[in-house]
């Protein structure tokens, strides 16, 4: 089986991991605002569980982001290199 790849396609791929990893980031900047006002009306022990599950989900944000931008990279570079405009992928007939 071969699979036809093309310039526009790879570099659409690029653009898109790029457009998701940024709009991720700003949805969960977003949160930001609102979860302090909430923040400021739990008691101490309350607020700082929400802060430490938010020290959390900010840190696998920024795993997923850095996996998305480093496959944007590595789709830039394929792009770059002039791949063949098909390819067959090993054990495919």
């Amino acid at each position: 089986m071969r699979a036809a790849v093309s310039f526009a396609v790879i570099s659409a791929a690029e653009a898109d991991l790029e457009r998701v990893a940024a709009e991720i980031r700003r949805r969960v900047a977003d949160l930001d605002g609102p979860l302090a006002a909430v923040l400021a009306d739990l008691p101490a022990a309350d607020a700082q569980r929400v802060r430490a599950a938010g020290a959390r989900r900010d840190a696998a944000v920024a795993d997923l982001c850095t996996v998305l931008d480093q496959l944007g990279t590595a789709l830039g570079a394929a792009r770059d290199a002039g791949l063949p405009s098909t390819y067959t992928r090993p054990g495919w007939s």
